[in-house]
């Protein structure tokens, strides 16, 4: 894949508010919603993640008689965005499960009719994923089979050495074709992380506390009682906080969208993948930046 530097333009929340720019008219936007708190899980992350971004927003506008979740003004024009928090069970015994069917509701009828009134608005839309009602956290994999096919292998059949040409592959039709859903910007994934976490891990390994390290239970159990004397220590000190969260997304932008979203929507906890050009000119799809780590969030004495 092929990543930018965190801190770049693309993904630098400061450069981003601190860029001269130009708000669309509010009148091109009923931004007139019934005023609802956000009530799924999903939903409130979302309003924790634009709450910690500084970005206005209003629940459930009335975008062409339609309610969509949240409308916010960002530095690069309102954006909509839609939460949905499939079902995904996992099997009570042994057995296979289809992770990419639990996110198919994303296109369901009434999600179609919130993409026509943000495409007939003008607005660029992403389409959220949360994980509160399933028993694993979906990932970047099933969004990307949703949105181009299934992952999978491709190898010629004339092929001497079919192990060395074979790569990797969208199978079958996904969502997001030139002539479907192209009034879907992105598609995203909802994650929070703590933004502390990095301190307490790092001092673990600055004592060298590796369970690899541990011989035998004993010492598994030695270990475990220091690694806890930092995090109490830590904890009192103000380092760590075992309860801080913070938000960030995982982006998947719509090369076909007939309103694309800016990158400069990200903030700097994001991670964006979108269609990258390679310097031969062939096109793939790609990682084009990824946010700032949990090891890279500094405190306000460490900046």
């Amino acid at each position: 894949m092929i990543c930018r530097t965190p801190g770049t333009e693309s993904c630098n929340e400061r450069a981003l508010f601190e860029r001269k720019t130009v708000w669309p008219p509010r009148e091109t936007v009923d931004v007139s919603g019934p005023g609802k708190s956000p009530r799924s899980e999903g939903e409130r992350l979302i309003a924790a993640y634009l709450r910690q971004r500084r970005l206005p927003w209003v629940h459930e506008p009335d975008i062409g008689g339609r309610n969509l979740d949240f409308l916010a003004e960002t530095a690069v024009g309102h954006v909509a965005l839609e939460v949905y928090e499939p079902e995904l069970r996992l099997p009570n015994g042994a057995g296979a499960f289809d992770y990419i069917a639990a996110v198919e509701g994303l296109f369901a009828q009434r999600k179609l009719k919130q993409i026509k009134a943000a495409k007939s608005a003008g607005l660029p839309l992403i389409l959220v994923v949360g994980s509160a009602n399933s028993d694993i956290p979906l990932d970047l994999f099933a969004m990307e089979g949703l949105m181009f096919g299934r992952p999978g292998v491709r190898f010629p059949l004339d092929s001497p050495d079919p192990g060395a040409d074979a790569e990797w592959t969208f199978l079958g039709a996904g969502r997001i074709q030139p002539r479907l859903n192209r009034g879907v910007s992105a598609l995203a994934l909802v994650r929070r992380f703590n933004p502390t976490q990095w301190r307490l891990e790092r001092a673990w390994r600055s004592q060298r506390l590796l369970l690899g390290d541990a011989p035998n239970r004993r010492a598994v159990v030695e270990l475990y009682g220091r690694m806890r004397a930092i995090e109490t220590e830590l904890v009192e000190r103000g380092v760590y906080d075992p309860a801080a969260a913070v938000a960030r997304l995982v982006i998947l932008h719509n090369p076909h969208a007939d309103h694309p979203l800016d990158k400069r929507f990200a903030g700097p906890h994001d991670d964006q993948y979108g269609v990258v050009e390679l310097d031969d000119g062939r096109v793939v799809w790609g990682c084009l930046a990824f946010g700032l780590s949990r090891w890279e969030v500094l405190g306000d004495g460490e900046r």
